[in-house]
């Protein structure tokens, strides 16, 4: 759900960085101006599904690292005896 957060703000906000894997591979793209309406319409639906699983393996991969950090955290410090 991150990931199609991101790409929705991405449609609203005026930065380009919730856009840069999509904007990126569209620069790359020399003939899309070229395309058809339905070649230009396909391209646009896989930008946001790149847009999408981009940000979503981003964020899931942040959760993991906090989840690991935390257990690591909470492991390493001392535990008080209760005497």
């Amino acid at each position: 759900m991150a990931g199609v957060a991101i790409t929705v703000f991405a449609w609203f906000s005026p930065w380009e960085w919730p856009a840069w894997p999509a904007l990126t591979v569209l620069a790359s793209l020399e003939t899309y101006s070229e395309m058809s309406y339905a070649g230009r319409a396909s391209v646009v639906v896989a930008l946001i599904f790149l847009n999408v699983a981009f940000w979503a393996t981003v964020i899931f991969l942040l959760t993991r690292i906090a989840a690991e950090v935390s257990v690591w955290w909470r492991d390493s410090r001392p535990r008080r005896s209760s005497a």
